[in-house]
């Protein structure tokens, strides 16, 4: 019995460890991106620089507790596609970002919006673990005390880190995390799109903007 188990685990132990890796892919538009700099690519276009990171794996064990973790499954199996955005306005005035507007591109044909809070609402339904316990001071049956549940917690983490998007002011920079539902193994390559971001100047839009990113996604199996 013993070596059976043995053999059970030393199976599951040895199953080869997926990573994902996305190489940014050089445009006239991504002249700042250091194409050594794997899951990285940034863009600077009329004095606004923005850089999306790919999170992969690894960092997405760090932003939170294993069982708050909005963007993993057990604390270790990623749930979602997820960017780090900076934006960082140097111009003179503001701009305004619809973060509704974004989109994922695969080569697959399919086109994935940006998850808003409502989209993770639906995802982590519960606020509070259901539980019975005995009153005895007040001889009642049964009451529920209110304990949030995971799903709460979860909601909490995206409304920390979820990219607000809207106005921008002169000379600040922000930073967030942009989700998209899991991209497949089959995924070769994908584009996100910031579309029409708006400067303005004396309270007008004179110009709207596109920011493209694209990346080449690899699957890398080690220990195989």
């Amino acid at each position: 019995m013993l070596f059976v188990f043995t053999l059970i685990y030393l199976s599951c132990s040895m199953q080869p460890a997926i990573v994902r890796v996305l190489y940014p892919v050089e445009s006239l538009e991504t002249q700042t991106t250091n194409y050594s700099k794997t899951n990285y690519e940034a863009i600077s276009k009329d004095n606004v620089d923005i850089s999306l990171q790919y999170l992969d794996k690894k960092d997405l064990y760090y932003l939170a507790k294993r069982n708050r973790n909005p963007y993993t499954s057990d604390g270790t199996r990623p749930l979602l596609t997820v960017f780090k955005i900076v934006v960082h306005n140097r111009r003179s005035d503001k701009i305004k970002i619809n973060k509704d507007l974004i989109v994922l591109l695969d080569d697959q044909g399919h086109q994935y919006n940006a998850l808003n809070f409502e989209s993770f609402r639906q995802m982590f339904p519960s606020t509070y673990e259901r539980s019975m316990d005995y009153n005895f001071l007040f001889a009642q049956n049964f009451v529920e005390p209110k304990r949030y549940s995971s799903d709460y917690y979860k909601k909490e983490e995206v409304k920390k880190n979820l990219f607000q998007g809207g106005y921008i002011y002169k000379k600040i920079e922000v930073t967030g995390l942009i989700s998209f539902v899991r991209l497949t193994e089959m995924t070769k390559q994908l584009t996100i799109i910031i579309p029409d971001v708006e400067l303005y100047e004396d309270k007008k839009i004179i110009k709207k903007i596109d920011f493209k990113f694209t990346f080449v996604q690899t699957v890398e199996r080690i220990g195989h």
